[in-house]
């Protein structure tokens, strides 16, 4: 797909059709419909050139073995400046070694880069911003332009001094080199601190921290029932991966034990996710599965956390295997 022809094809998307919003499933919707599409205009390769879920980074391009580009992708309701969406990017650049970011809700996309604040990601304006509508529109091909200045891969086919130079505008000459430094030595000193891809308890409540007191309230009390789900039955196990605490069911088969996704809290969006494949293997009734289906993935309050458990222990007492 070249670039004419994704402009095509994204004028063809149709908010509440096609993505819908208050859907934890609106986040791969965006993955898969439109930023794929999107970075395969600017010439990456999905089976060559992209790595999914690296130290937590939803999409990490390589080029010549090395990761340049980290694409994280949020839930089309989300808010794309969100305080610790940014740092938790800073935090993949660091990790990876890579300035460039580019993070988008589908509704609206933005892309930075680390040298401008490699301490606080969140002090910094995006290098440039739109939204899917002015993609849509008569912007479509201008948009694409500063697009492929940026992350093209023809672009790392050569020494991109024009992209540089667009970043020492932002700062100075003297500033950008410092800030360029800066970041390198906060990546090699951040290599003692990667121990692991998977969400720790701490680091949850951080997350669930960043939220409203209500908000947070009700994270906090998922956190807590979710473990006890696990008295209900012993095939039952807690989960910890990299932006997730869930809960997953371990089914006896002749062989082995087969691992099956049942339920996850996702502190830093404040928002749950179902695995209806999962439940329908564990045999639940079609009343239940359509009660998940119909579940709000926003974690609002308290009491919509209640009801979430609630419906996890009586969905839990009607599996068969």
């Amino acid at each position: 797909m070249n670039r004419k022809d994704y402009l095509a094809y994204i004028k063809l998307i149709r908010p509440g059709l096609n993505i819908q919003a208050n859907n934890r499933g609106s986040e791969e919707n965006v993955k898969i419909k439109i930023i794929l599409p999107l970075l395969q205009s600017l010439g990456w390769d999905v089976l060559n050139d992209m790595r999914f879920e690296v130290l937590g980074a939803d999409i990490v391009i390589y080029y010549e073995g090395n990761p340049v580009i980290i694409v994280e992708t949020k839930s089309w309701d989300d808010i794309i400046d969100n305080q610790n969406h940014l740092n938790q990017c800073l935090e993949y650049c660091l990790k990876l070694k890579t300035p460039w970011i580019i993070i988008s809700t589908g509704q609206d996309t933005a892309f930075y880069c680390a040298w401008m604040n490699p301490d606080n990601l969140a002090l910094t304006e995006p290098i440039d911003k739109f939204s899917l509508a002015e993609l849509q529109e008569d912007k479509g091909e201008e948009i694409m332009g500063r697009l492929s200045l940026f992350f093209g891969k023809e672009n790392y086919l050569k020494n991109n001094s024009a992209r540089n130079n667009i970043i020492a505008k932002l700062l100075d000459k003297e500033s950008l080199e410092n800030e360029k430094k800066r970041f390198q030595e906060k990546g090699l000193g951040y290599k003692s601190k990667i121990k692991s891809a998977r969400l720790t308890d701490p680091e949850f409540f951080i997350h669930a921290g960043q939220h409203t007191d209500e908000i947070k309230e009700a994270l906090l009390l998922l956190y807590d029932e979710i473990g006890k789900l696990q008295e209900l039955d012993s095939n039952i196990r807690v989960r910890h991966r990299s932006k997730e605490i869930g809960i997953d069911y371990f089914l006896k088969t002749a062989l082995r034990k087969k691992k099956i996704g049942m339920f996850g809290v996702y502190p830093s969006d404040g928002h749950i996710s179902f695995s209806f494949v999962g439940w329908e293997k564990l045999g639940v009734s079609e009343e239940t599965l359509l009660k998940f289906k119909r579940f709000p993935r926003k974690v609002e309050s308290k009491k919509r956390a209640e009801e979430v458990i609630n419906l996890l222990k009586s969905a839990i007492r009607e599996i068969r295997h």
